[in-house]
């Protein structure tokens, strides 16, 4: 369904999109799961005291790349936030000041797994992320959005200068840090492709020639194998 999104501009210029997630292939063998917006988020997430920590339950790194994780903080009440953690790879390094847990896996590395947990501590209290760690050959999941072009703004006047669309992406639901730019205003699907196994969770906008951006529709989710 359509939804009226008011803009992220300061100009009201406004703009609907619609984005829905089909099927697609997959990132080796086993079952997908897909699930279109109104899910609950796939996440391992801890509240004690003041102290919030959360983050995916699953996730990849690809031989030969750089992997980074950083978990989510909530409010931590203004005390000063110390991270520990548990069963670290050994190709991978960790920030205790922040909880950066990152590191460049090798070939030799592929198939291993581990089950790491990040401690977080504040004002003596503590919280803990956990998630499954593998490594990968390489990412070879996929999702296809299917576009919709708005022909109208918000305020019913014709929309005559879309230009395009972005589908931001990532592996939480409130840290969307990457996006495909579709530079087409008569593109009708984008595909984000390269994704490594776990779940994912997927935004779309759309922006006019004068690169004002709508608001993000829903989230859709996609669980790649």
């Amino acid at each position: 369904m359509h939804r009226a999104l008011r803009t992220t501009a300061v100009r009201a210029v406004v703009v609907a999109v619609l984005a829905s997630l089909a099927a697609c292939g997959g990132g080796g063998a086993g079952p997908e799961s897909t699930t279109i917006a109104g899910a609950p988020p796939t996440s391992s997430s801890t509240t004690v005291g003041t102290v919030a920590v959360s983050g995916p339950t699953v996730d990849a790194a690809v031989a030969e790349q750089p992997y980074a994780y950083l978990p989510e903080v909530g409010d931590a009440g203004g005390a000063e936030v110390a991270f520990t953690i548990e069963n670290k790879p050994a190709w991978a390094t960790f920030d205790p000041a922040s909880g950066l847990l990152s590191g460049t896996p090798s070939t030799a590395d592929v198939g291993s797994r581990a089950t790491v947990r990040i401690v977080a501590t504040a004002g003596g209290k503590r919280a803990t992320v956990e998630f499954q760690l593998q490594v990968v050959a390489s990412a070879q999941g996929a999702a296809t959005f299917a576009l919709d072009a708005p022909v109208t703004r918000t305020d019913g006047s014709a929309l005559q200068n879309l230009a395009g669309f972005r589908v931001y992406y990532g592996k939480s639901a409130t840290r969307l840090d990457r996006f495909v730019d579709v530079k087409t205003a008569t593109a009708t699907s984008a595909v984000v492709s390269q994704l490594t196994p776990g779940t994912w969770y997927f935004a779309a906008t759309a922006y006019d020639a004068h690169g004002f951006e709508s608001e993000p529709t829903d989230l859709a989710i996609k669980t790649i194998s």
